[in-house]
């Protein structure tokens, strides 16, 4: 299944998070009885270390089942392919003329390949923190010359609109990870680049530091691709919005230029200008397109520039050549800087630039030859820091950031070990003990009975029997409540869903098996109620 059979599993990795949805046929409401526990089936499967967050209540009829999986450190050098179960029990409400709660058991078989731990210079870290999504924010589209699309809400994320830019890195022998958490939550020395793409969210100042002693003091490369910034413009691509009745006014540019300036300010570098459209030329002959960039305003001597060729800035004055890479040497580190990211979007790329990208990488990786050459260094600075575009002093941007309005932490899909991240992988635990052979005979017979009992009751009594089962549990009380506050919406979910458990319990009745559940969308884990189960398998 695309993209997790694209890229193998190895040690020191960021988890890889898979979403499921469990649908829940048995009752309108439900829980899981205690935690989700990952169970190796071979003994490559004993280097799997699989971490769990869940709904709290399943209501109406579903919830999400959030696998944080990872390679236990002390097998880095392991190749093989581990094989294993996800077991889990959910607990409804009794049916009509039933005492006891129904119990469903639920056995999710997970194969995951392993390889051993990648030099440096072949892992890439993505960041998606700074990515601000639609909704709730209003971004802007990244190409302006796009008419059918006014938002930029394609996701931004390798698995969706970046796709094509994850393939070519697969293709090319790199293996890409994703840092859902701030820029302090990773161990530099672990990463040839880091690749900060069309990001609109701001930097906490301990990212700004940090970022400047991983790139002079670890060795890290250090790649942006940032968009289009410019005040008028935004105001131009303000409209109405028929649904809310009121006017939506952009949060930023293509990309938050000012908030990129102050993460490049250290290094001397400064983005802005008008929207640039144009072609850059790189050695060896390949022409690079900016359909709706940034120009580079400032570089320190010592950098290396490359120009775009302009057939006018938005219809404004004759082409000119205009800086729109930028490339350094820092310490033991390196920066580059591109000003439009179009190029790396599938969503509406006139030509793709994957030899530049392969050429950023390798000026990460510390190759001599490509787009950096000595006599082409800078002698003296290229512009200046002073005078760079300012942020909107018209939008409150606190009402779509997390940096302003969050306090700094990790989150579980950050480095292992640190504060509030998931903790470090225990070493690979010992075999156990097996069950009886009429394990599995008995698990079937139990989830064919549960699904005989939800399709003859699921047209009568349902309610009362919810209901019942709410007054044995109270602590399921203010979820529930919560989702009555929206009456209408939740009747209409439940409706869809009754249905669909319907169907699923006729289907389980007439075969004896249970469907495997539906992998959802990677963003959805972040649940306003949920709770934080932990591996209780060794």
């Amino acid at each position: 299944m695309w993209p997790y059979c694209g890229q193998p599993l190895y040690a020191e990795a960021m988890p890889t998070l898979v979403n499921l949805t469990i649908l829940n046929g048995a009752g309108l409401v439900g829980r899981l009885e205690g935690s989700p526990v990952y169970v190796p089936t071979d003994e490559p499967g004993r280097a799997l270390d699989v971490q769990f967050e869940a709904s709290e209540v399943l209501w109406p009829w579903s919830g999400y089942l959030a696998l944080y999986i990872r390679v236990r450190p002390d097998d880095a050098l392991l190749e093989a392919t581990a094989h294993g179960e996800v077991r889990l029990t959910v607990v409804s409400a009794p049916g009509p003329g039933e005492k006891e709660d129904r119990r469903s058991d639920i056995v999710v078989p997970l194969t995951v390949p392993i390889i051993p731990t990648p030099p440096r210079k072949k892992r890439i870290l993505w960041d998606q923190y700074h990515s601000i999504a639609y909704p709730p924010a209003y971004i802007p589209r990244d190409d302006l010359t796009t008419r059918q699309d006014i938002l930029d809400w394609h996701g931004d994320h390798p698995y969706n609109n970046f796709h094509g830019m994850l393939d070519h890195l697969r293709e090319r022998g790199y293996y890409l990870e994703i840092l859902g958490s701030p820029l302090t939550c990773f161990n530099a020395s672990q990463y040839g680049a880091l690749l900060i793409v069309d990001s609109e969210e701001e930097f906490y100042k301990e990212e700004i530091q940090k970022l400047r002693q991983d790139v002079d003091l670890s060795g890290l490369g250090l790649i942006v691709f940032a968009d289009w910034y410019d005040l008028e413009t935004m105001k131009g691509v303000r409209f109405y919005d028929d649904n809310t009745r009121s006017w939506w006014e952009a949060a930023t540019g293509g990309a938050n230029v000012p908030a990129l300036n102050d993460l490049l300010q250290p290094f001397g570098i400064g983005l802005g200008g008008p929207v640039l459209e144009g072609t850059m030329e790189l050695p060896g002959g390949e022409s690079v397109a900016l359909q709706s960039g940034t120009a580079v305003m400032a570089a320190p001597q010592g950098a290396w520039l490359y120009t775009a060729t302009t057939p006018g800035v938005k219809g404004k004055g004759p082409g000119v050549a205009t800086a729109a890479l930028a490339l350094l040497r820092s310490g033991m580190g390196t920066v580059s800087v591109f000003g439009d990211s179009n190029c790396l979007d599938s969503s509406h790329q006139k030509a793709a630039c994957w030899g530049l990208l392969d050429g950023l990488l390798a000026f990460a990786g510390g190759e001599p030859e490509g787009l950096s050459h000595a006599d082409g260094a800078l002698g003296q600075a290229h512009g200046s820091l002073a005078g760079l575009p300012a942020r909107n002093p018209d939008y409150d941007f606190k009402l779509v950031s997390r940096v302003l309005t969050e306090p700094l932490r990790c989150y579980p899909n950050g480095a292992a070990g640190l504060p509030g991240a998931l903790p470090i992988p225990g070493p690979r635990p010992g075999p156990e003990p097996r069950k009886g052979d009429g394990g599995s005979e008995t698990l079937d017979s139990r989830l064919r009975d549960v699904a005989a009992q939800a399709n003859a009751s699921a047209e009568a009594g349902e309610g009362e029997a919810s209901k019942h089962y709410v007054r044995q549990h109270p602590s399921l009380l203010p979820a529930i409540s919560t989702g009555y506050s929206n009456a209408a919406l939740g009747l209409a979910v439940a409706g869809v869903a009754l249905l669909m458990a319907l169907i699923l319990a006729r289907r389980r009745s007439a075969k004896g098996a249970v469907l495997p559940p539906k992998t959802r969308s990677l963003g959805g884990i972040s649940g306003a109620r949920r709770r934080s189960v932990t591996n209780v398998a060794s």
